[in-house]
């Protein structure tokens, strides 16, 4: 039986995340220990090659699943060209990723508007397997057996025109997750998601403040919000069954 660990957010915390990992007795050497990652893995903290490293190792052995969170998102933009990554350097601690990941001591902000290709040719030279494994992370997320993991919930797509037409959820790695606990109906089915602090969570729902693991009802916020609580939740699932890639 396979044993699947999940964490999410844990934005440049190696050592959290290890030391989490093993207070759960994940096993390195366990070929039937499987890593779930709900994404958001980099910026903020200053440990993101050695979480880069981690991912690529696991992925490579075929036992990491990997959901794109909205910071893994940025990341793709930035090399991509889609985005000049300026406003997410400033704003949201993709300048620690780009400093880390490129091998410069500190970002030039006036640089990085400049010519922005500076600092992709170096994390493109220093980690060829990059892009490659941030385009084949999961979109949505996905579904093993009762679970159903995304990396922030879900949003309604419609809410425009709600007067003429029922709700529709969609994925939304965006998601005002407080909302998607508060409104959507889980049916028979378990919602784990990182995206929102756990401890916001547990206050709009009347929980005792903490940075544990969120459970309400069928949801489980996982984002212990771990630059600061010092360690990253894990949820472990044991199954025989294989995860299904959400396509809508």
């Amino acid at each position: 039986m396979k044993k699947y660990f999940v964490f999410s957010d844990v934005h440049g915390e190696y050592q959290n995340l290890i030391k989490s990992l093993k207070t759960k007795n994940f096993d390195p050497d366990n070929l039937n220990h499987v890593l779930i990652s709900l994404g958001d893995n980099f910026d903020r903290g200053s440990e993101n090659v050695e979480v880069l490293e981690f991912l690529l190792k696991y992925n490579k052995q075929g036992r990491l699943i990997a959901i794109l969170g909205n910071h893994d998102k940025m990341l793709l933009d930035f090399i991509t060209g889609v985005d000049d990554a300026y406003f997410n350097a400033v704003y949201n601690g993709l300048s620690q990723t780009i400093a880390d990941l490129s091998g410069v001591k500190e970002i030039n902000f006036y640089l990085l508007q400049a010519d922005p290709d500076f600092y992709i040719d170096k994390i493109k030279r220093r980690f060829p397997g990059l892009l490659r494994f941030l385009k084949n992370m999961k979109l949505k997320g996905i579904e093993l057996d009762e679970y159903v993991m995304t990396h922030g919930g879900y949003s309604i797509a419609n809410i425009y025109f709600l007067e003429d037409s029922e709700v529709e959820w969609v994925v939304d790695n965006w998601a005002k997750t407080n909302i998607f606990v508060d409104q959507f109906d889980p049916g028979d089915k378990i919602y784990i998601f990182g995206h929102w602090h756990a401890r916001l969570l547990r206050r709009d729902f009347g929980q005792e403040s903490s940075d544990e693991t969120f459970i309400y009802n069928n949801f489980i916020g996982i984002d212990a919000a771990t630059n600061a609580s010092g360690f990253v939740n894990i949820y472990v699932i044991e199954t025989d069954s294989e995860p299904i890639s959400i396509t809508n």
